[in-house]
């Protein structure tokens, strides 16, 4: 049975599906192959289908380079609860963009260009588990999630989670992992990876566990939910898409897309070539954004009586549907400017770990994301409110109000908000 029960069989298993992957990423050039194309003013796969490098022009006439795929990715995570454990079913993830190549990812992430075999290659494991009726496995969660809204275009996340009766057997290159033991690693840097980090975030764990009992005291507040309904009802559809050769910040060379301006970002060409079975193909070309500096997330929280508050903030992102989301107390994007305010000294890191994006999309693109205890009353923006961590756990829940920097940072929260973990 693959079970990791200590964080040493975790990391050892991670380091092992690293060593036989023999995996290579070699930068190329749009010339010398022929998988992607520039067409209709886009950079697209031959297949019309995998996602689309666009460009955007904002209602300041600022450009943007967004990654377009309308299609919904799928995510889940497959749950047991054995011998009054819960555990957990993971894949050790190799992807082109890795910060360390291998990362943990949940049971299934999958586009629907991987489910679907456009490029003909393997079947997805346990897509059926997710994507399917099957007797082995009780549906418990679904919901809709943003992704990055500065880096895609009008792009969601499907996460889903199945309560299975038994561990069984599975691929190689996954491991049933109890969430007691994937506690022991939450601040370990670019180890979880983001969707598996979004997954344990939106999932109400306490509801697995008979000792589990519904607080009938707490009353959700709605301001913060009024707030950004109010934002995305005044919102406006001022934004454009524009052809990338008539950018006026961007330029296409032999091998990238890059911008003079915007430096910090841009669009490279790679081959990716795997020997190992555990991934769709052993071999392809793709495109990935790249940023040449880390980006910082911050989540502060207060105590109030003995309980948890978070800050959260009410922002705009070019790449959501009417705009707005809620998200944590400070946001500095991968590839912006990051000037990295020391802390007062009733100020406290409590929690801190390096996490790139997604693999498959993005090249070591990486933020720091620091969860901060407040000692004292600060003066916050309009767009902010403090929120109870109850609160912060009911919007995680919800589809497509939480940014994906929030879920991400706040899976580091995990064992704060299911109190019978």
């Amino acid at each position: 049975m693959n079970i990791a029960n200590t964080p040493d069989e975790l990391d050892d298993f991670l380091e092992n599906v690293i060593n036989i992957s023999s995996f290579k990423l070699e930068e190329t050039n749009f010339l010398s192959q022929t998988d992607w194309n520039f067409k209709d003013g886009a950079l697209s796969h031959r297949t019309g289908g995998f996602f689309d490098v666009i460009g955007i022009e904002d209602s300041s006439k600022k450009e943007h380079l967004l990654l377009y795929q309308p299609q919904s990715a799928l995510t889940g995570l497959a749950i047991c609860v054995h011998q009054g454990e819960i555990y957990v079913l993971l894949q050790a993830r190799i992807e082109p963009g890795n910060s360390g190549i291998g990362q943990y990812g949940p049971t299934i992430q999958s586009t629907p260009a991987n489910y679907l075999a456009l490029h003909g290659g393997n079947k997805t494991s346990l897509l059926k588990l997710f994507y399917g009726y099957s007797s082995q496995a009780k549906p418990l969660s679904s919901s809709m999630q943003l992704d990055l809204g500065e880096r895609y275009f009008q792009k969601s996340k499907w996460h889903n989670f199945v309560l299975v009766k038994h561990l069984f057997e599975t691929e190689n290159y996954m491991k049933w992992v109890s969430l007691n033991t994937i506690k022991k690693r939450l601040f370990n840097d670019n180890y979880l990876n983001a969707d598996l980090r979004s997954l344990l975030a939106v999932f109400n764990w306490d509801k697995l566990l008979p000792k589990y009992t519904i607080n009938k005291s707490y009353r959700f507040d709605n301001v913060i939910l009024n707030t950004l309904l109010t934002n995305r009802n005044l919102s406006t559809i001022d934004y454009r898409i524009k052809p990338l050769e008539r950018l006026k910040d961007w330029r296409i060379t032999d091998d990238s897309i890059i911008s003079d301006k915007q430096g910090n970002i841009l669009v490279k060409l790679y081959h990716t070539h795997t020997s190992n079975n555990i991934r769709e193909v052993a071999a392809w070309n793709q495109p990935l954004m790249l940023a040449q500096s880390r980006g910082l997330v911050s989540l502060s929280i207060r105590k109030v009586n003995q309980n948890i508050e978070c800050l959260l903030s009410i922002n705009k992102e070019i790449g959501i549907e009417n705009n707005y989301l809620v998200t944590t107390s400070s946001i500095v994007n991968p590839g912006e400017p990051n000037i990295e305010l020391s802390l007062s000294h009733d100020e406290i890191v409590l929690h801190e770990f390096i996490q790139s994006d997604e693999g498959g999309r993005f090249y070591k693109h990486e933020s720091l994301y620091r969860i901060i205890l407040i000692g004292r009353d600060i003066k916050i923006n309009k767009n902010q409110l403090w929120i109870p961590l109850l609160g912060l756990k009911q919007i995680l829940g919800m589809s497509n109000i939480a940014s994906f920097q929030l879920r991400c940072i706040s899976s580091a929260l995990l064992f704060h908000m299911n109190k019978t973990l």
